[in-house]
């Protein structure tokens, strides 16, 4: 995607939406996919912009954090799978000292790389996205994140790859005022993570999109 055409993308969507919150997101929150779950209604009051596979690394999250920051919005970003465009892994490497995002989009439907799933990649991109979430959140400490693909590989799905360093416990601890426990809305709806996705992918269905609301709206606390 072009970047002058992403900047003005991002700048209308956020000056046509007159609401006060607003999302960024995979394709778990692709409008598309909201509405084939029969939950469009639960996110009419919300700004949503959502690429499928968007990795983590995408300078899209930070213009778009940075325009919604200037008009005031809450933003919630549901974090995306460490491994979406996996493939970019040697252009993260050569990353100069304090480059931390990659052009464009970065995402499309089923980005992940097979060749490049091993614990060693998931750790490098893993800790490539924990130093842009740490950027994130020193910068615009009022953001609310959700690990929703890292619950489904890490607490639901349990991931032999993923060491417990940058699994869904480990990041609810490494940023407490930031990290919405999906567990508390869970145990408040009495649901199970299973009962609220339709696939491996963790996509929701109408009671995952529900807690996930439940989460953006964040009025439970530990």
């Amino acid at each position: 995607m072009d970047r002058s055409i992403t900047n003005h993308l991002i700048t209308n969507h956020l000056i046509t939406n007159h609401h006060n919150s607003c999302i960024i997101g995979p394709s778990h929150m692709l409008e598309s996919n909201i509405s084939k779950q029969g939950a469009r209604k639960l996110f009419k009051d919300y700004n949503i912009f959502a690429q499928a596979g968007l990795a983590n690394w995408s300078d899209i999250i930070p213009k778009y954090v940075k325009e919604a920051h200037k008009k005031n919005l809450e933003i919630t970003w549901v974090v995306s799978n460490y491994l979406f465009n996996n493939d970019d892994i040697n252009l993260i490497k050569e990353l100069p000292t304090g480059n931390l995002f990659l052009p464009g989009a970065r995402g499309s439907p089923g980005n992940i790389c097979q060749g490049l799933m091993e614990t060693e990649h998931v750790v490098c991109l893993a800790s490539h996205t924990i130093e842009i979430l740490d950027y994130i959140v020193e910068h615009f400490p009022k953001i609310k994140l959700v690990f929703w693909c890292l619950y489904q590989r890490t607490r639901n799905n349990l991931s032999k790859s993923i060491p417990y360093d940058y699994s869904y416990a480990s990041m609810m601890n490494r940023y407490p005022n930031n990290a919405v426990d999906i567990d508390i809305y869970l145990k408040a709806n009495n649901l199970q993570f299973s009962d609220c996705i339709i696939d491996g992918g963790g996509h929701p269905n109408y009671n995952g999109y529900t807690i996930l609301k439940h989460c953006i709206e964040n009025k439970l606390k530990k």
